[in-house]
This record gives structure tokens, sequence and C-alpha cells, in this order.
């Protein structure tokens, strides 16, 4: 799948202890695999609804009553983990939930 940055995938990712299908926020254009050149990974950062592991310092909140949040394609209020990137190969990218505006 292609995925551009802003955009909020859907992905079975290992992240902290759980790999279930959770939303990401791309950061950078896909880019060749460094492992395996004939595939491609983004950079991404992934997005929880578990606020208390929140920390300002390094997390930002996507507010539920931002007029933007309805293009996001998440479910309720959360937060980009922004201290945990992730390189994630684009085979493993379910689908696209939305975009992040107006930053």
């Amino acid at each position: 799948m292609h995925a551009s940055p802003y955009e909020i995938i859907l992905s079975k990712t290992r992240f902290r202890n759980s790999d279930y299908p959770r939303p990401w926020l791309v950061v950078s254009p896909a880019l060749p695999d460094p492992q395996d050149p004939s595939k491609q990974v983004v950079l991404a950062v992934s997005i929880s609804t578990k606020f208390d592991l929140f920390d300002e310092r390094a997390h930002f909140e996507i507010e539920a009553t931002d007029p933007d949040f309805k293009g996001t394609g998440l479910d309720a209020r959360s937060y980009v983990v922004g201290d945990l990137p992730a390189w994630i190969s684009t085979d493993s990218l379910e689908r696209k939930l939305g975009e992040l505006r107006g930053i």
C-alpha cells in the first residue's frame, strides 16, 4: 500500500507489548528498505488512546473537538506517541484511515 506523510494508516505493527492493528501517523515518504531494497518502508509514529501513558514532553493530542478531527478517521480523542518512531514495511499497511490536517 502507498502512504504519504501526514496520512493516518492502520497497521498490525508491534508497538510496546501489543501487536493488534492500530493507527500510525506516517512522517516520511516511502524509502527503500535497507534490509531488502526491493521493498519499501515508511517512518511512522503510533497513535494511542491510553492517556494514562501520555507524556506532554514527547506526545501531542489529537482532540476530538477539533474541526479537522473527522478527517483523521480516528474514533476517539487520541495522541501521537512522538518519541517511539518505527520503520514500517509498506507491505504491512492495511488501509488509510484519514490524515492529519491543520498543523
